[in-house]
């Protein structure tokens, strides 16, 4: 008996496959009546050497320029009429969307995937293969379509 899909997590990290991810799941909860709710995990960035003001501003800084574009993000989708939500949460990428998992009650996570190969995804590793990897729902990679 197929699933009803009600809430979708979309995890965001600014990158155009992410926000192709995002797309591609709007399209869907319109189709099927689900919510969208949009999460960015965020890390506060290493700290400069020669930082010219107090780590305390520079952080808050950063925190307020991911709130900024995750808000911008999903107005963009909001203005679309989609039914999408945004969640900024602290910490790293994996950890946090499992976290937002457990207690979101998720029926399907679409997330972006940058497709790399070879050493580059060795070094970097895929937080969309961890999630597919380790999450307790059905999750949808969604590639970035090449343009002509």
């Amino acid at each position: 008996m197929p699933t009803k899909i009600e809430r979708i997590l979309v995890p965001v990290d600014f990158s155009s496959c992410s926000e192709a991810a995002l797309a591609y799941a709007a399209g869907l909860a319109r189709k099927v009546g689900a919510r969208v709710d949009v999460l960015h995990a965020w890390e506060a960035p290493a700290i400069p050497a020669d930082l010219p003001l107090p780590v305390e501003e520079f952080q808050t800084g950063a925190r307020r320029e991911a709130e900024r574009l995750l808000d911008d993000l999903v107005a963009r989708h909001r203005a679309a009429d989609e039914p999408v939500r945004a969640h900024l949460a602290a910490g790293s990428a994996v950890p946090t969307i499992l976290g937002q998992l457990a207690i979101g009650e998720h029926d399907l996570i679409v997330i972006g995937t940058h497709g790399r190969r070879g050493l580059v995804r060795a070094v970097l590793g895929s937080v969309a293969e961890e999630v597919l990897r380790r999450a307790p729902c059905p999750v949808l990679c969604v590639r970035e379509m090449a343009r002509p």
